[in-house]
């Protein structure tokens, strides 16, 4: 679900540190809550943009993540919590090689880049700020001083890393190059290239 800040919105894009993301804020001293939407059944953390209803003078941000990294993770996560939700796990091996070149046959335009579209809006988007999990402190204190929130930035910056698998697997040869050439339209619209 979307956490809604004094005046600002938070939409949590799974896999891009969004745990992290909330637990700053509270660390930092923001209230905030986490606010339902008209589609979201599962009460789970995700909310997009067009499903989502706030005040128009709320400042909209997220955050996204290379998605050579983003593969990895979600696969790592898979392991550990199951497969099932997304149509991604149609793609779903204990091999992470199979589960890259299910991904590429099953998604050739990009799994991630349609993943992020559904969350920031069509190009150039909707949100007021896309932060990159790459810069995940930094960008979080950009977005929260553009939206005008009143935050302790050094509680912000001692917030332990959250949700992070032990696991991470190497792609193999010749397939990262492949899925950042399917996820051509992320990697140039967020500035992976």
């Amino acid at each position: 679900m979307p956490l809604v800040l004094p005046h600002s919105v938070f939409f949590h894009i799974p896999k891009t540190g969004g745990i992290w993301v909330r637990e700053a804020v509270a660390n930092a001293g923001i209230p905030a809550v986490e606010a339902s939407h008209r589609t979201q059944l599962n009460k789970g953390f995700h909310g997009t943009y067009h499903n989502s209803e706030f005040p128009a003078d709320k400042f909209l941000f997220a955050f996204v993540r290379n998605p050579a990294d983003w593969y990895p993770s979600y696969w790592s996560y898979r392991m550990l919590a199951g497969w099932q939700y997304s149509s991604l796990d149609s793609c779903m091996s204990a091999d992470f090689g199979v589960f890259v070149r299910r991904v590429l046959r099953h998604f050739p335009r990009g799994y991630l880049s349609e993943h992020f579209e559904r969350f920031c809006g069509p190009p150039p988007g909707v949100l007021d700020f896309v932060g990159r999990m790459e810069n995940l402190a930094d960008d979080l204190i950009q977005a929260l001083r553009m939206a005008g929130e009143s935050f302790d930035e050094a509680k912000l910056r001692t917030t332990p890393r959250a949700n992070f698998s032990p696991v991470r697997p190497i792609y193999p040869p010749g397939l990262r190059e492949k899925i950042l050439e399917s996820e051509r339209r992320a990697v140039e619209r967020f500035g992976y290239g």
